[in-house]
């Protein structure tokens, strides 16, 4: 009897939990008022003949609906833009967008529409950041805006780069479908993350709220950026190395092997050093740290948030540091990147300078560089360039140094025989070390009055150029060949 009196009691418990788990979800409705589809015309340089552009192909991408009128984008989605338009679920006809604040380091972007575009739109709320294994939904959204929905899994955690300097977390799910316009991670009724890597459709790479939701608190104050810890590290396992730098037994922690300038660790930290904690969190040999039900995380995660709170440039974290057998207390004031660090750039930019001199155009190295030159494998077919480009990529000291590369050779009477010179590095010019493309042109202005230009190149060979003639060979090219200017140099009016 009590067995019939209790299963009312108890089907209307089932009905209540059906009811608050539907609750908790999110409806296609909400998503819908929460995304826009941003399309994107690009105007692409030509890495070889930085002078020519041309229109690229349209692409179109997901984006997040902030307050304030505001709309979340992949900063590298627009970094080319010569055209932003931006369509919501509830019109066919797209509007013009505007770029409000864009951040390379973490690869976001806001972007605004004037008038009463806003009006049906709502942004969606931000979850806490989720941890490994947590049971997420992937949302796909098509270009009529249909919301497919899958269960997914994070699987783990991991540090990403945009520019190769500034590290920043991300989860990792796995999926049978790729997310080409990008996708949303959604729990428990809220945003749990915004999709970053659509690369792969077998594991793809997500945001989480807490750095979306910083880079949003920013842009609508005073903006700060975010920190870029600037060092390398690597396992401290093996015994003799350990013995070299002369690492007590009972001490734990990675080994720095590189320390980058215009980041938070230069001038703080040495190559050599080994950090055994961070803010009283032991590291392990290999640069891990036990984050609970998180598991082993890399230290990179310390340095760029902690529990869920992104670390913001000018605070000071405490690291424990042995230094030649030394313990040293060392307080690290995290700073953004000033942008030093990096010698031979890998990211494709809307203008790069130039110098054309008799006929010869030269360039700074950069991997957009290599690839619109030699192709995809460019390492076999320029192996000098790319070897270059990979151990020179970075730089150690604090300075503005680059590659200057000769890319090709315009044919005229005052550069015959010098056909096969081009992809030579430039080594010296009358007799001075190249520091840049910048300190390059002065040299050639310098020169004026000389008979010949000398350059020196890689592997031994040296041209001379027509230096008493110059202006003339130079009109005389650029009319022929339809060259606006001699030279651009970015950052100077030329």
């Amino acid at each position: 009897m009590n067995l019939f009196r209790r299963f009312p009691l108890a089907l209307g418990l089932v009905f209540s939990l059906t009811s608050a788990l539907r609750a908790l979800e999110i409806s296609d409705a909400q998503i819908k008022k929460g995304i826009v589809l941003v399309t994107v015309t690009p105007v692409e340089e030509d890495s070889t003949r930085p002078w020519l552009k041309e229109q690229g192909n349209p692409q179109t991408r997901l984006g997040l609906v902030l307050s304030g009128k505001r709309i979340l984008v992949l900063e590298s989605d627009i970094r080319l833009a010569a055209l932003i338009e931006v369509r919501k679920h509830s019109s066919v006809h797209p509007v013009t967008a505007r770029l409000v604040r864009a951040d390379r380091e973490v690869d976001l972007a806001i972007i605004t529409v004037e008038g009463d575009f806003f009006g049906d739109l709502a942004p969606l709320p931000f979850a806490p950041d989720a941890q490994p294994g947590a049971a997420l939904q992937s949302v796909h959204i098509d270009g009529l805006f249909r919301v497919q929905r899958s269960a997914v899994t994070l699987a783990e955690l991991e540090t990403d780069s945009a520019t190769g300097v500034t590290a920043f977390p991300i989860g990792d799910f796995s999926s049978i479908e790729p997310f080409p316009q990008g996708g949303l991670l959604v729990q428990d009724g809220k945003l749990a993350g915004f999709i970053h890597d659509r690369s792969n459709s077998k594991k793809l790479g997500f945001l989480f709220p807490s750095l979306l939701h910083s880079f949003e608190q920013q842009a609508a104050g005073t903006y700060k950026g975010f920190a870029s810890i600037g060092f390398e590290y690597e396992s401290l396992i093996d015994p003799a190395l350990r013995k070299h730098y002369t690492v007590p037994e009972t001490s734990k922690g990675p080994l720095v092997t590189r320390v980058l300038p215009g980041t938070s660790a230069f001038g703080q930290l040495q190559k050599g050093d080994v950090i055994t904690a961070i803010d009283g969190i032991a590291l392990d040999e290999r640069g891990l740290f036990d984050a609970g039900v998180s598991g082993k995380q890399r230290l990179d995660l310390l340095f760029f948030s902690r529990r869920g709170r992104i670390r913001l440039p000018g605070e000071v974290l405490n690291l424990s540091v042995l230094r030649a057998g030394k313990p040293v207390a060392v307080a690290m004031t995290l700073k953004a990147n000033e942008k030093t660090a990096v010698r031979v750039p890998a990211l494709r930019v809307t203008e790069s300078s130039y110098v054309v001199e008799g006929g010869l155009v030269f360039l700074e190295l950069s991997s957009t560089y290599l690839l619109a030159a030699y192709g995809a494998n460019y390492a076999s077919v320029a192996p000098e360039l790319a070897y270059l480009a990979q151990s020179k990529h970075l730089r150690t000291e604090p300075g503005d140094d680059t590659i200057v590369v000769l890319s090709r050779l315009y044919p005229d009477d005052s550069n015959l025989g010098y056909e096969q010179v081009q992809g030579a590095v430039v080594k010296k010019a009358a007799d001075i070390p190249i520091h840049n493309l910048k300190h390059f042109r002065s040299i050639i202005e310098k020169e004026k009055g000389s008979k010949f230009l000398k350059l020196e190149l890689s592997a031994g060979r040296v041209i001379y150029l027509d230096s008493q003639n110059r202006s003339a060979i130079n009109k005389r090219i650029r009319e022929r060949y339809g060259i606006p200017a001699d030279a651009r140099i970015i950052g100077e009016d030329t």
